[in-house]
């Protein structure tokens, strides 16, 4: 009898310290990819609103990658305004397996301004 208790106390430890690093992986994949998030978002509205107010694409990107380290970054530019999209890949760590990696994109779109905007002016 005193053997079984002492091996329902290991099993209860050892399956609560699982749930617990199980638990901590999960807050730290959910705190990656949003924090991924917030940085693609502000990457996109930085480029957008550059290339509207500059015209100048390769600055817009380089803005991008250094707020976003590593992103991909797309520019549309059109008449009315521009489009930016960063999107970034977050690697998220498999409890079982590899890496998996989540891809996060940012999106911003800036119209243009005929006050504000020197790409636009005549």
């Amino acid at each position: 009898m005193k053997d079984e208790h002492g091996t329902t106390l290991i099993e209860t430890l050892v399956i609560g310290s699982l749930i617990v690093l199980v638990t901590i992986q999960l807050l730290l994949a959910v705190t990656a990819v949003s924090s991924a998030g917030d940085i693609a978002a502000e990457a996109a509205f930085n480029a957008a609103t550059i290339a509207v107010r500059t015209g100048d694409d390769t600055a817009a990107r380089q803005a991008a990658a250094e707020a976003a380290p590593g992103a991909t970054v797309i520019l549309e530019t059109t008449p009315i305004g521009t489009t930016a999209l960063v999107t970034i890949d977050v690697p998220v760590v498999a409890i079982l397996g590899e890496a998996v990696t989540y891809t996060v994109v940012g999106r911003a779109t800036v119209t243009a301004s005929p006050y504000r905007s020197n790409a636009y002016a005549p």
